[in-house]
């Protein structure tokens, strides 16, 4: 099954001290390979990408 991938960007006003309360856009990578007549009450996950750390824990 292949998996599709749809790109959003999503609006945030920022928490961070550097750009705080300034609008910012977050890029989300959607990527969908949910088989044709699976059941619609799975659950969704969310993957964060580390900045200059890695993601998994060694």
């Amino acid at each position: 099954m292949p998996v599709t991938p749809t790109d959003h960007w999503v609006e945030h006003k920022s928490t961070v001290p550097a750009t705080k309360d300034e609008k910012v856009e977050l890029f989300v990578r959607e990527r969908d390979g949910t088989p044709p007549g699976s059941p619609t009450n799975r659950k969704a996950v969310l993957m964060l990408h580390g900045r200059s750390v890695p993601v998994l824990a060694g």
